[in-house]
Protein backbone atom coordinates (compact mmCIF):
# COMPACT_ATOMS: atom_id res chain seq x y z
CA UNK A 1 0.00 0.00 0.00
CA UNK A 2 1.30 3.44 -0.87
CA UNK A 3 1.56 6.05 1.87
CA UNK A 4 -0.21 9.41 1.67
CA UNK A 5 1.14 12.76 2.69
CA UNK A 6 -0.73 14.87 5.22
CA UNK A 7 -1.97 17.49 2.76
CA UNK A 8 -3.28 14.87 0.35
CA UNK A 9 -5.02 13.02 3.18
CA UNK A 10 -6.64 16.32 4.23
CA UNK A 11 -8.13 16.66 0.76
CA UNK A 12 -9.56 13.14 1.01
CA UNK A 13 -11.07 13.91 4.43
CA UNK A 14 -12.64 17.16 3.18
CA UNK A 15 -14.32 15.58 0.15
CA UNK A 16 -17.14 13.74 2.05
CA UNK A 17 -18.06 16.83 4.06
CA UNK A 18 -15.58 17.02 6.95
CA UNK A 19 -14.63 20.62 7.80
CA UNK A 20 -11.41 21.96 9.26
CA UNK A 21 -12.35 23.31 12.69
CA UNK A 22 -8.95 24.28 14.09
CA UNK A 23 -5.24 23.68 13.96
CA UNK A 24 -2.95 22.93 16.86
CA UNK A 25 0.65 23.10 15.72
CA UNK A 26 0.98 20.55 12.93
CA UNK A 27 -2.34 18.84 13.74
CA UNK A 28 -5.42 19.69 11.69
CA UNK A 29 -8.67 18.92 13.54
CA UNK A 30 -11.69 18.02 11.38
CA UNK A 31 -15.33 17.70 12.44
CA UNK A 32 -18.67 16.94 10.85
CA UNK A 33 -21.93 18.45 12.12
CA UNK A 34 -23.99 15.26 12.36
CA UNK A 35 -21.16 13.10 13.83
CA UNK A 36 -19.74 13.73 17.34
CA UNK A 37 -16.28 12.44 16.31
CA UNK A 38 -13.18 14.51 15.57
CA UNK A 39 -10.40 13.49 13.16
CA UNK A 40 -6.86 14.68 13.82
CA UNK A 41 -4.47 14.73 10.84
CA UNK A 42 -0.75 15.40 11.29
CA UNK A 43 0.66 17.58 8.50
CA UNK A 44 4.43 18.06 8.35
Amino acid sequence: MRSLGGKRFCKLVESPGWQLKRTNGSHFIYAKAEIPVRISVTVH
